[in-house]
C-alpha cells in the first residue's frame, strides 16, 4: 500500500476533529489521491459510509478526474451517497451541460434529501438556466428545507448573498 494509500484510508475512519479531517484532504496531493478516492466511491464493496465520504473528499481535492464517477454516483442506490455526489458535483465550475440537465432533473426527484443536494449544487455552480426549476421547487416543494435550499441557491446565482 502507497503513503497515499494509507493517508487516504486513515481519512475514511471516524472522527470527531471534522476541521482536521477537511485540513488533512486538503492537504493531500490531488494529483495522486484522487485515483485512490475514485476507486474507493466506485466499489460497491466498501462501505457506505466511506463511498460517502470519498465523494464529500473528492469536491475537497477538486480534480476534475473525479466529474464522471461523481455524476454515476447520483444513480447509486444509496440515497445519502447519491445526493452527496450531486452536492459535491456543485465544486466544479464549468460542468457539461448535460451534467447540469441532470442536476436540474434531480430538483423533482422523488427523494427530498436528492432534491435539496442538487439545488445546493446548482447554486454552487450559480447556473442561470437552473432559475426556473429552483423556482419552481422554492414554491412547490413539500419539504420546507428544501424550499430554503432552493431559495438559497436562487439568491447565489443572482448574487443576493
Amino acid at each position: 500500500m502507497t503513503t497515499v494509500e494509507q493517508e487516504v484510508q486513515a481519512l475514511l475512519r471516524a472522527t470527531d476533529d471534522v476541521a482536521g479531517w477537511y485540513r488533512a484532504v486538503r492537504a493531500l496531493d490531488a494529483a495522486a489521491a484522487t485515483p485512490v478516492v475514485i476507486e474507493v466511491l466506485e466499489d460497491e464493496n466498501e462501505s457506505e459510509r466511506e463511498r460517502r465520504l470519498a465523494a464529500t473528499m473528492l469536491g475537497i481535492l477538486g480534480d476534475r478526474r473525479a466529474i464522471p464517477p461523481l455524476v454515476a454516483a447520483m444513480g447509486a442506490t444509496d440515497r445519502v451517497l447519491r445526493g452527496r455526489a450531486a452536492e459535491t458535483l456543485g465544486n466544479f465550475p464549468g460542468l457539461d451541460p448535460a451534467i447540469v440537465a441532470q442536476l436540474l432533473q434531480g430538483l423533482s426527484d422523488p427523494d427530498s434529501y436528492f432534491r435539496e443536494c442538487c439545488a445546493k449544487a446548482l447554486g454552487q455552480l450559480t447556473r442561470v438556466e437552473a432559475l426556473p426549476g429552483l423556482q419552481r421547487m422554492r414554491d412547490q416543494d413539500s419539504v420546507s428545507s428544501n424550499r430554503e435550499a432552493a431559495q438559497q441557491a436562487i439568491e447565489a446565482i443572482q448574487g443576493v448573498r
